[in-house]
């Protein structure tokens, strides 16, 4: 069986991220989607919110090679990230294989050439928005803020689940929702006053840091991943960020 490539290259990536981000629909279907997926159980309608407020704010700009000290990390020549969206220069893809993990709930939360992919998809992804669905966005934004002081991501995604307040998720799309949430800035963040993606945008260099950081905190063997990792319990919810995204949430 041939197996299907296509290459992306940095600068129209950039440009076609920025250009169907804007267009009119695309924000309403990305969070009508992750409301249903939430309330249905179908998590392919997860992650295009992720892919959405990756891209909506990033600038224009050309392939700049990210500068790094080779002594502490290292990037094959071809595999250098752009200082500015973490992009390298080109990359060779597979679609069908991204969308088969996309199909989970798994996505990329920073700028990705998956992104692109994922987006592309949108007209591709049945789901019916229903009012009665934002119910469960709510139940878990009300149960995030129940933890305790001390909870950790692992304790709320197995308080959650113990919850049944998600129909038929598992604990990819319990994990992947939260992660998602946390790069909203829905989840606040511990480290960062106002932490969210889908108000600003982040450089690569910038989020390199802190996951470096992030990184030298982390137990032995674990796979932190940016920024739901560094959350705790006294963490709570940004009620008025999650009004303003999810403006279905005002009429709960």
């Amino acid at each position: 069986m041939k197996i299907m490539t296509t290459t992306l290259r940095h600068n129209e990536t950039i440009s076609e991220l920025v250009d169907i981000s804007s267009r009119k629909n695309t924000k309403s279907k990305v969070i009508d989607l992750f409301i249903s997926s939430l309330a249905t159980g179908y998590h392919r309608g997860l992650t295009p919110i992720a892919a959405y407020f990756s891209s909506i704010n990033i600038p224009q700009h050309d392939w700049t090679p990210y500068e790094f000290d080779p002594q502490k990390l290292y990037f094959p020549p071809d595999k250098i990230p752009c200082s500015v969206c973490g992009l390298i220069h080109e990359e060779e893809i597979n679609p069908t294989y991204i969308l088969d993990d996309l199909k989970f709930g798994r996505c990329r939360l920073n700028t990705s050439y998956d992104n692109l992919i994922d987006l592309r998809d949108l007209e591709n992804i049945n789901i019916h928005y229903e009012k009665s669905h934002i119910h469960v966005l709510n139940n878990v934004l009300r149960e995030i803020d129940y933890a305790n002081n001390n909870e950790k991501p692992s304790e709320l995604e197995k308080r959650i689940s113990a919850s049944k307040i998600i129909p038929k998720s598992n604990k990819a799309s319990r994990i992947w929702s939260l992660r998602i949430l946390a790069e909203l800035g829905i989840i606040t963040n511990p480290w960062i006053d106002n932490y969210s993606s889908a108000k600003q945008f982040y450089s690569y260099a910038q989020r390199e840091e802190w996951n470096l950081s992030m990184h030298a905190k982390a137990p032995n063997r674990a796979d932190p991943v940016w920024p739901l990792s560094i959350w705790n319990g006294s963490c709570k919810v940004n009620w008025a960020l999650a009004h303003e995204i999810f403006t279905q949430l005002q009429h709960e």
